[in-house]
């Protein structure tokens, strides 16, 4: 029973793999101009009104996980209450910070996560 033990310890200690996870942070932008969002629409073949903002952390998930890049949390932070900015490439007011394996920074960093 205790070789039994010692054995699968063994198993679970050695096969995990322990991955190191970082956190990247993005502010989005106004008017759904984001790349999950922008894609979210076209495969979607919806208009702007109809995008399911409830959804949100979903649709990244999915959106990067199609990519090959899982996203463990996601974190949402509102910046300030009102937005003086009003084009469509000004940020919207929230930071979105998500939790990957680090391996995955570069292909975040090329979406534009810091």
């Amino acid at each position: 029973m205790r070789k039994l033990f010692l054995v699968l310890l063994l198993v679970f200690l050695f096969g995990c793999v322990h991955k190191n996870l970082i956190w990247v942070e993005k502010e989005p932008v106004q008017c759904l101009g984001n790349e999950w969002e922008q894609d979210y629409l076209e495969r979607n073949n919806i208009k702007f009104e109809n995008y399911p903002i409830w959804k949100e952390e979903e649709i990244i998930k999915e959106f990067y996980y199609r990519r090959g890049i899982r996203i463990y949390k996601i974190k949402k932070e509102k910046l300030k209450e009102e937005i003086f900015c009003q084009a469509c490439s000004c940020p919207r007011g929230d930071k979105i910070k998500v939790l990957i394996n680090e391996e995955e920074l570069g292909e975040m960093k090329e979406f534009g996560w810091k």
